[in-house]
C-alpha cells in the first residue's frame, strides 16, 4: 500500500504490485510534482487498504471524488500536520499519524497471520503424533549405539 503527497494536504492511497510504475503514472496523469511518503506491505493489503479506508471515513479525512489533472480521482485524503491524533497513548500529527495508523493494521494482520501459522504447526504436529507409532526410547537408543 503506498501513499502520494498530492500537494497541501492532499495525498493519494491505493495498493499497487509496481510502486515505481504506479507513480510515474500518477505523475503524468496529475501532472504535479508528486511525492511518494509512504510505501508498506502487508500480509494481507487488501485487508489493511480496507481498514484504512474505513478509519479515514470514520474520522472524516477521506475525500470522495477529486479533480487533478485531467482526471477524477478517488482514494483521496486530506489532512493537516496540526491535527494530532493519540495512538496508544502516543501524539502524533497530520501525516506521521496516518503512518502510525498502518503499522498498527499491519503489526495487527501479521500478528495475526503468526497465530494462523502457528495453529497449522500445532495441528500438524497432532496429525503427526496419531500417525507416527510411539516407540520406547530406550530400545530406541539401544538399538543405534556401537
Amino acid at each position: 500500500m503506498f501513499i502520494i503527497h498530492i500537494e497541501d494536504n492532499l495525498y493519494k492511497f491505493g495498493l499497487t504490485k509496481n510502486i515505481n510504475e504506479r507513480f510515474n503514472t500518477h505523475e503524468k496523469k496529475m501532472n504535479k510534482n508528486i511525492h511518494l511518503v509512504y510505501c508498506i506491505e502487508s500480509n494481507d493489503n487488501q485487508a489493511l487498504e480496507y481498514k484504512f479506508k474505513n478509519w479515514l471515513i470514520m474520522n472524516n479525512y477521506l475525500v470522495e471524488k477529486k479533480d487533478i489533472g485531467q482526471n477524477i480521482y478517488t482514494e483521496i485524503f486530506e489532512i493537516n500536520n496540526n491535527d494530532t491524533i493519540i495512538i496508544k497513548n502516543k501524539s502524533y500529527s497530520g501525516i506521521e499519524a496516518i503512518k502510525q495508523i498502518l503499522i498498527e493494521y499491519n503489526t495487527k494482520d501479521n500478528t495475526q497471520a503468526l497465530e494462523d501459522a502457528y495453529k497449522k504447526i500445532r495441528q500438524l504436529e497432532e496429525r503427526l503424533k496419531n500417525k507416527i507409532p510411539s516407540y520406547d526410547k530406550k530400545n530406541y537408543q539401544d538399538k543405534i549405539e556401537i
